[in-house]
């Protein structure tokens, strides 16, 4: 497989990428996206939440409980219908 190492700039706008110079990677490209702030410096930002020593797992998730009485019944098979539209299953 060709090796690719480019790089290519552009911003996420509502979940698509518009990639500036209107060129976006070759079909099939791997890509790594690097998240920067509007002044253009590289941000790092937490992938998983920290919870307090002393805390049980399930005090943390305490506060959840109820949350999801409200949603639909079938949003897990039509999960795409409810986020992007598509036709229901």
């Amino acid at each position: 497989m060709k090796r690719i190492e480019d790089t290519y700039e552009g911003r996420f706008v509502h979940g698509r990428v518009e990639w500036k110079g209107g060129k976006p990677p070759p079909e099939g490209a791997r890509v790594e996206a690097l998240g920067k702030t509007r002044g253009g410096k590289s941000r790092k930002r937490s992938v998983g939440g920290r919870v307090s020593a002393g805390r049980d797992i399930w005090q943390v998730l305490r506060k959840f409980e109820g949350k999801a009485a409200s949603l639909p019944a079938d949003l897990g098979p039509n999960l795409d219908h409810y986020l992007y539209g598509v036709p229901r299953k």
